[in-house]
């Protein structure tokens, strides 16, 4: 076994593991938010409760997938959903 836990690279900051940026809930349901490394960029996801995507992504940037998950946050933000 290594003696360590391998380090990220700017290849692929999140070390081949998805991450979870962030998770919202209302009423209805919930909502996750994730990013993986890919080997030509990173993916950006939206999946619901049951585990459907609501959205997926392939972006070239670590830069862009930040963006991106703020951008498809903000407004859910203002339609009432909470964070948790």
């Amino acid at each position: 076994m290594p003696s360590e836990w391998p380090r990220p690279t700017t290849a692929d900051p999140f070390c081949g593991e998805a991450v979870v940026l962030w998770r919202l809930r209302n009423a209805s349901g919930n909502l996750r938010c994730f990013a993986a490394g890919w080997p030509r960029g990173f993916w950006l996801g939206v999946e619901c409760a049951g585990g459907g995507l609501v959205l997926s992504e392939t972006l070239s940037t670590i830069d862009a997938v930040m963006a991106r998950a703020a951008e498809v946050k903000a407004p859910l933000l203002e339609e009432g959903w909470l964070e948790e």
